[in-house]
């Protein structure tokens, strides 16, 4: 066994689920709730989405959660001190803000170390929706609690903690540009006439990840 396995508590998982939802409501209950913004039965235009941008509240900071993935990438297998992970940095985001000293968003993946043509592959992905913390740190407590580094003896193991980084620090469903990341999986950014999934145009949250798998794809 590599590392010590943390017992996932239910209690914890429901409270986390209980406390994102609640934050979520509390950062759209005011008076730029997205359903007041723009008039009604027309598309936004560019107005309306940066009123989206700046009337949402940032309540915690991504480059608080990145140094916690980066460090994944010093865990060790307990016995043979073999690297169990590596961490890659696949993209980056711009802020979207009014401020010229904001950094981009970095975009972190997490790969198991043993890689093998021989395994199936498994994806798991976090914080598509800025709102669901329990996704973000379910994804990390997958790596750092030990079941990780057990299944990718049989399996190889490809984890994206956080896709959306500007959700994420404003507990948002979509993102700064007012789209729902989740329904923009589209390999080629089309919208496919009559489709009910992924019926939105790619975001840029979508096009780093999909670029990543398509770039990497003699390890993925």
């Amino acid at each position: 066994k590599s590392q010590t396995t943390m017992k996932f508590s239910p209690r914890f998982a429901t409270a986390a689920l209980i406390m994102t939802s609640i934050s979520s409501i509390a950062q759209t209950s005011d008076a730029y709730h997205p359903s007041k913004i723009g008039t009604p039965g027309k598309p936004w235009g560019v107005d309306d989405y940066k009123l989206w941008r700046d009337t949402r509240v940032k309540s915690r900071c991504y480059f608080d959660l990145a140094p916690r993935i980066q460090a994944l990438d010093e865990i060790t297998c307990s016995k043979t001190n073999a690297k169990l992970f590596e961490v890659v940095q696949y993209g980056e985001l711009p802020h979207m803000v009014d401020d010229p000293t904001a950094k981009n968003f970095p975009l972190f993946a997490v790969r198991s170390a043993e890689w093998s043509s021989e395994k199936p592959n498994v994806f798991v992905t976090g914080g598509v929706h800025g709102y669901e913390t329990s996704g973000v740190e379910g994804a990390i407590l997958f790596l750092t609690g030990g079941k990780a580094a057990h299944y990718s003896q049989h399996f190889n193991i490809l984890v994206v903690p956080c896709v959306s980084p500007w959700g994420y620090e404003r507990i948002q469903r979509w993102t700064a540009k007012g789209t729902d990341p989740n329904r923009s999986f589209n390999p080629d950014g089309e919208i496919v006439e009559g489709r009910s999934f992924n019926p939105e145009p790619a975001t840029d949250e979508s096009t780093a990840l999909i670029r990543f798998l398509r770039e990497d794809g003699s390890r993925i």
